[in-house]
């Protein structure tokens, strides 16, 4: 739990550097619209990530904003074992009125032998929720691993789930394609990895 707390600490640190960074400085065609896109940290903001973190640890943020009312906005991991869904170790789900939503969310994820812990932070109209969980009981360290979060911007559609994260394992070397989505679409591709890990999103 002291891990877990202490990713959480480092997400809400650096969303609040980013919002701070950013007040007065995105012009209207820089702004998010109807998107969600990763947030790009600068070399002070990457300065304090190095000195807060470890070499065991993933931290992504990324900026969200809609042009169309929604009533809820979820995000969550999926642990996948021998190609089959096998838990949902961290849900956020925020429902709700119909309104425009705007705000940021940061995950968190530190490795251990015993598995993977994930913090899932979402901060929007002032708010925020944090959810934390668990995978556990696998071996990871005869395995190769490719990683990585979406590296552009991704157009938000009502009930569209969109794959944030991949975190892929296999028994040969592997690479993460060049457009994570394509794992939602194509998953032949993940036919011979025995682990792997999404964090999704979905605007309803």
């Amino acid at each position: 739990m002291r891990k877990l707390l202490s990713a959480a600490l480092i997400c809400l640190i650096l969303l609040c550097m980013s919002a701070c960074s950013s007040d007065g400085d995105v012009s209207a065609d820089e702004a998010v619209l109807n998107e969600i896109k990763p947030i790009v940290l600068t070399d002070e903001q990457n300065e304090v990530l190095s000195m807060l973190t470890n070499a065991r640890q993933e931290i992504m943020l990324f900026d969200y904003a809609t042009d169309e009312e929604y009533e809820s906005l979820e995000f969550w991991v999926e642990a996948y074992k021998g190609g089959k869904l096998v838990s949902h170790p961290s849900n956020l789900l925020l429902e709700g009125n119909k309104r425009l939503m705007s705000g940021r969310f940061s995950a968190s994820i530190t490795r251990s032998n015993a598995g993977y812990c994930w913090s899932l932070t979402n901060s929007i109209d002032g708010g925020l929720s944090m959810h934390y969980g668990e995978t556990v009981g696998e071996d990871y360290a005869s395995l190769s691993r490719a990683f990585g979060p979406i590296l552009s911007a991704e157009k938000i559609e009502r009930g569209k789930e969109i794959l944030l994260y991949a975190s892929i394992h296999s028994v040969s070397d592997i690479a993460v394609v060049d457009n994570i989505q394509r794992y939602l679409s194509e998953p032949e591709l993940l036919n011979d990895c025995p682990f792997y890990y999404f964090i999704k999103c979905r605007f309803d």
